[in-house]
């Protein structure tokens, strides 16, 4: 069996990677787990009405609109007991102004999905704007180790490295992207101990000028933002 080698991701050192809140099953998950605390709260007979009135999702978008940034979410309220249901409401919102959703005037029915069920619907509008999260690369195990070691002088272990963004930013500024294809890696293949095959996908001159312009926006990110090291793991 052909195995790809392992790979390394490029980041910037203690920086917050968070993940991009763009469609409305990543508001749905949101909402459920921000609530955690609001279901731990419960007494144990409320515990027991949970259980027994739960249905399969608490907070869903509404029919097969999981993937839009706009539209319905649903939160099935027949679980909650219901001298909750107002604080459930009240936390639902709350949540959203917190995490900067734009939404519209909450109503309550019947579910669709669920017979009988009432349901809050809370009108989404739109989704955050993205947050400055830094910017990150995934390069090959040698195709990283060929780049930073061999290109730009930097000693590299297989395991990784940490370099200061400053250095990694003036190797990268100093390196003659016009030898960037006389410096193009082929693809390569083999086996290592105990049988294991493997393939190594080369780096052509354009890709290698694309890696070192991601990676120079990295360490760029991480000066403008007062972080001193990127990591390469």
């Amino acid at each position: 069996m052909l195995q790809l080698i392992e790979s390394k991701d490029i980041r910037v050192k203690d920086a917050s990677y968070e993940n991009p809140m763009a469609t409305l099953a990543d508001l749905s998950w949101y909402l459920n787990s921000s609530l955690d605390s609001f279901y731990k709260s419960f007494t144990p007979s409320q515990r027991q009405y949970f259980a027994k009135n739960r249905t399969y999702e608490v907070i869903a978008a509404d029919g097969d609109g999981h993937l839009n940034n706009s539209g319905i979410i649903n939160v099935y309220l027949n679980s909650i007991p219901p001298e909750l249901r107002g604080k459930l409401k009240e936390a639902v919102l709350y949540f959203l102004k917190d995490a900067g959703v734009e939404h519209g005037i909450p109503y309550v029915n019947k579910s669709n999905l669920y017979e009988d069920v009432e349901t809050l619907r809370v009108p989404i509008k739109s989704m955050p704007q993205p947050k400055n999260n830094p910017p990150e690369l995934n390069m090959a195990n040698d195709n990283a180790y060929y780049i930073f070691n061999t290109l730009l002088g930097i000693p590299f272990e297989y395991i990784g490295l940490e370099v200061s963004a400053r250095e990694l930013l003036m190797k990268i500024n100093m390196y003659n992207s016009e030898l960037a294809d006389m410096d193009a890696r082929l693809a390569t293949a083999g086996a290592r101990d105990g049988g294991l095959n493997f393939v190594s996908f080369g780096l052509s001159g354009d890709q290698i000028r694309d890696r070192l312009e991601k990676i120079s926006a990295i360490a760029k990110w991480a000066i403008d933002n007062n972080y001193d090291t990127i990591q390469v793991y």
